[in-house]
């Protein structure tokens, strides 16, 4: 069993109360939003927090909360501090993820299994991925309609960027799909670490993959196709690398990209590259453009 709190607190007050939680002994601490205030663009390495916010906060049930609700009356300054504290039954958290966990298909030929099931079709390109810290293990919209786009083309020697890598598994799905060499990057250490161990998982050869930040990606690379599955805000901030990057002919996949922002894409990068095709998954599309020669 565990004791769980719940209380609102604003933005400035997070990084403060959360040491504090962490000192009283809390054993796992989460931040959502108490509104309704989706945050769909956030800045390069940023990360925004709602204005209202909801604290929720975990601790061993045998423990005594009195010390814990005192100790936040006092850092919110108010004897009237409103909170709920329910008791939570003990779980098995790995067995519930597994649960909801299961072999994806994507195009004829490509799957995304985790580690614990056997493979549906052992011939097929099988990509053994567990969920973990970082984004993109197929259940998304925006990584399906990637994944549905490697599934439908031959890349066969080609050279591919997986740019925002996340798990890295658009990487690990062009090499398995036959691409020579991918580039994985990601501002994100832990997103590097993930694909690292995700590419290892999956015998991938080393020499056909990198992994780097994305301020350490050889600005003289020059690849056959490149995808971005971030957001638009970035994406649109890209198009002079992206250029500068893809071969003549080459193809650009771009999505994290909402409906309602496809105008706004397609305009950025219409200087530089010609429109070939979308894709729409519920309220996401991924957009398909050719380099102009």
């Amino acid at each position: 069993m565990w004791q769980q709190i719940t209380f609102k607190a604003a933005p400035k007050q997070v990084e403060d109360v959360s040491e504090l939680l962490e000192n009283l002994g809390a054993v796992a601490i989460t931040a959502t939003d108490a509104g309704d205030e989706p945050i769909l663009e956030p800045e390069i390495g940023t990360t925004p927090l709602w204005q209202d916010i909801k604290i929720t906060v975990l601790f061993p049930h045998e423990m005594s909360l009195s010390p814990v609700i005192n100790s936040l009356k006092m850092f919110f300054s108010t004897e009237d501090f409103a909170h709920e504290i329910e008791e939570l039954a003990e779980q098995d958290w790995q067995r519930v993820c597994m649960q909801d966990f299961h072999p994806m298909q994507f195009g004829e030929n490509l799957w995304v299994c985790p580690s614990w099931e056997q493979p549906v079709d052992p011939d097929a390109i099988n990509i053994m991925l567990d969920p973990g810290l970082a984004f993109g293990s197929g259940t998304h919209e925006t990584t399906t309609l990637c994944l549905n786009w490697l599934a439908e083309h031959d890349l066969t020697n080609l050279d591919v960027l997986d740019y925002g890598c996340g798990s890295g598994i658009l990487a690990i799905a062009a090499i398995k799909s036959g691409a020579k060499h991918a580039w994985a990057v990601d501002i994100d250490e832990q997103a590097l670490y993930a694909t690292s161990g995700n590419a290892e998982k999956n015998v991938i050869n080393m020499q056909q993959l990198t992994v780097s930040t994305v301020k350490n990606l050889n600005e003289a690379i020059l690849v056959d196709v490149i995808m971005a599955n971030i957001l638009a805000q970035p994406l649109i901030s890209l198009v002079a690398d992206f250029s500068t990057k893809l071969k003549p002919s080459g193809r650009l996949i771009l999505s994290g990209i909402l409906c309602s922002q496809s105008e706004q894409i397609k305009k950025a990068y219409a200087t530089t590259f010609s429109f070939v095709n979308e894709r729409v998954r519920e309220d996401w599309l991924c957009l398909e453009f050719s380099k102009k020669v």
